[in-house]
């Protein structure tokens, strides 16, 4: 069975300027329930970088992971990451809110397929599962936390806006914080979770990968 382990480097840190922010993270994989999905306030926009993986035995596949993936990747160990990228538009005095747009954009491998490597590209098949999943969890995690930053403003809309601003600001934070508590608790993809205590359930299905893991014809 063929084990592709990300390097266990932590989270680069958040920059935030003018209501700005990006941030990226690990490679992992935890198993939740999922729940029924909740709308979204705002607007999510989901993109995809990926590059493309190739060879005709294990070796070589692991071998095109490094050296077609992006340098970015390169540089942190890393086979796939997620951006987010966040603006806002909204009144300091009355916390009303015009605008909230939030961008993922996923980097993920593609493993070329064919019926000359296809028994030796499912050697990957687990990898590639967990991958794509685990960059579904992070995406959750933080769609969660942009619907409780929607909520807070249309609060302070209706109540005590300079308090909500104070918890938008916690939010943001958190958003880095919970996306390192979730590699920790999971120790990097090594340890599954039955049950996740971060409530990104109701907030995976906006964040499910369409991209194909595999470039081929060829059922999966």
């Amino acid at each position: 069975m063929n084990s592709r382990i990300s390097k266990a480097l932590g989270t680069n840190a958040s920059i935030v300027f003018g209501h700005f922010i990006m941030f990226s993270h690990l490679i992992f994989f935890s198993h939740i329930a999922m729940s029924g999905t909740l709308p979204l306030g705002y607007s999510l926009n989901v993109e995809y970088q990926p590059y493309s993986v190739n060879g005709g035995t294990v070796a070589e596949i692991n071998r095109s992971f490094h050296e077609n993936k992006p340098q970015h990747l390169k540089d942190r160990g890393f086979d796939g990451l997620t951006n987010w990228q966040y603006q806002t538009s909204h009144n300091r005095e009355t916390c009303e809110l015009s605008k909230l747009d939030v961008n993922i954009t996923y980097t993920l491998p593609q493993i070329q397929r064919s019926e000359a490597n296809r028994d030796v590209v499912d050697e990957f098949k687990s990898y590639m599962g967990k991958l794509y999943r685990h960059e579904e969890m992070h995406c959750a995690i933080a769609a969660k936390l942009f619907q409780q930053v929607y909520l807070a403003f249309k609060q302070g809309e209706s109540g005590d806006c300079k308090h909500q601003l104070t918890v938008v600001d916690d939010l943001y934070a958190s958003l880095q914080q919970q996306s390192d508590e979730f590699d920790s608790y999971t120790n990097h993809g090594e340890t599954e979770l039955l049950a996740s205590p971060f409530g990104e359930g109701a907030y995976y299905a906006h964040c499910r990968i369409t991209l194909s893991k595999y470039l081929t014809n060829m059922k999966e």
